[in-house]
């Protein structure tokens, strides 16, 4: 048995190699080391990038690289980007240097969390589409397969925009959904505002996409809780029916931010505002109409109540969120968290006084 696992331990220190000086994994076919490298080829071969931001103990980072980019169908997908593997492992007891630091700070402009981060770039660096963890083959060639027709979509609006009149409603209404599609909401916000002063009176009905757009630039400026609800106010004007669907997006995105936010707020006033916004937002969106997710919004009422130190008001919203389908995925779920929360409070299900 230790000859077996000491055998294994060398077959693994033997696959590691040494880039820069720090241990990375072994070679990967195709792949370049580099951002200059994979950023000049890109340039050259017109394909978009591909970068794996990866660390020495990942785990999942080997996963993926022996399970995905080393299968037929993993390689065959890659053949239409340029794949980059991309070091960020830390040195012990030291500061990141040369490219280590250059990847590191990539990868947070980027905003990647997590290892390994991947991410799709435009030849002249703009952002695609990014995420984090393993994917199994199958969702790989899918996730990558999207974001390649992003990247042909968005070349195609760059050569439409480099002729078109940037006053004219049809402009602004495509680059309105071209960021939109690609979550640069700073990007988009120029469009929305030209839409609105353009179509004052929403006759179009475009007016509910430029105003989820100004939520989504509201909420990445930081603005405050106020700030936020008027954005609400003004997309429940324009989609005040969730007709469009515009304002059930606007709510889940507040309430979600509100709540993260809350949850890394160390100013105990700060932290209560953040989830009153929370509570606030949840509680109409379990009131609009036709949503796709009926059972959701009180699973994270729940949550926020909890966090309010409010049991009685968060069993309550789990008992009506279980009520809708007890018998799904979701409302199993919430009636653990159910059982979990009277273990812990030892209370009943009634609501808490407000």
């Amino acid at each position: 048995m230790r000859r077996a696992v000491l055998a294994s331990a060398l077959v693994t220190a033997c696959e590691v190699m040494s880039v820069s000086g720090l241990a990375i994994a072994g070679e990967l076919e195709g792949f370049v080391h580099s951002y200059s490298q994979a950023q000049s080829r890109a340039r050259r071969l017109g394909k978009p990038m591909y970068l794996h931001f990866t660390t020495a103990w990942c785990g999942w980072c080997r996963r993926i690289e022996r399970e995905v980019y080393a299968s037929k169908a993993g390689k065959a997908a890659l053949d239409d980007f340029v794949p980059a593997s991309l070091d960020c492992t830390l040195p012990q007891g030291q500061r990141p240097t040369g490219k280590v630091r250059d990847n590191i700070e990539l990868m947070s402009r980027l905003g990647g969390r997590g290892y390994p981060f991947l991410a799709v770039l435009t030849p002249e660096g703009e952002l695609i589409h990014a995420w984090s963890g393993y994917l199994p083959v199958s969702q790989f060639i899918v996730t990558l397969g999207k974001a390649h027709r992003l990247f042909e979509r968005y070349s195609e609006f760059l050569e439409y925009a480099a002729e078109a009149d940037k006053e004219r409603y049809e402009y602004n209404l495509r680059a309105l959904k071209m960021y939109a599609r690609l979550t640069r909401w700073r990007d988009a916000r120029p469009a929305a505002e030209k839409l609105r002063r353009l179509d004052p009176q929403n006759r179009k009905g475009d007016g509910a996409l430029a105003a989820y757009v100004q939520l989504k630039v509201a909420q990445a400026d930081q603005a405050t809780p106020p700030e936020i609800k008027q954005r609400l106010d003004a997309l429940a004007r324009l989609d005040p029916d969730n007709g469009l669907g515009w304002l059930e997006r606007g709510c889940w995105s507040a309430a979600l931010a509100a709540y993260r936010s809350a949850g890394q707020e160390s100013v105990p006033a700060r932290r209560r505002q953040q989830l009153y916004l929370a509570a606030e937002v949840l509680q109409r969106l379990t009131t609009l109409k036709g949503l796709s997710d009926g059972q959701g919004p009180y699973g994270l009422l729940a949550a926020v109540y909890t966090m309010m130190e409010r049991p009685g008001d968060a069993l309550a919203a789990l008992e009506t969120g279980i009520a809708v389908d007890p018998d799904s995925e979701t409302g199993r779920r919430m009636a653990q968290m159910k059982k979990q929360l009277i273990a812990r409070t030892g209370g009943s299900s009634g609501s808490s006084s407000r």
